[in-house]
């Protein structure tokens, strides 16, 4: 299921040197600062939860909080999650 979903992304996106974009330079000229871009990974995630079957809206900082909430119900200290 994975490989199909790559390979759907890789026929709409392109991606030339990165299966998730291209990188940005950063201001300072020259160095990558990113090597997917904010909409390869929203796409990604969107058809993950498509995949899954999931009914509620579902983002990446939605991701975000999921897995901070298993680290506490976890037993990980609420202030090492926050460094995080």
């Amino acid at each position: 299921m994975l490989i199909r979903g790559i390979q759907k992304y890789i026929e709409c996106e392109a991606p030339t040197d990165y299966l998730f974009g291209m990188p940005r330079e950063n201001r300072a000229g020259g160095e990558f600062d990113s090597r997917y871009s904010q909409r390869g990974v929203q796409w990604a995630v969107k058809e993950a939860a498509k995949a899954a079957g999931i009914k509620k809206p579902m983002n990446v900082h939605t991701l975000r909080h999921t897995y901070a909430t298993h680290l506490l119900e976890d037993g990980l200290n609420i202030l090492t999650i926050k460094t995080y």
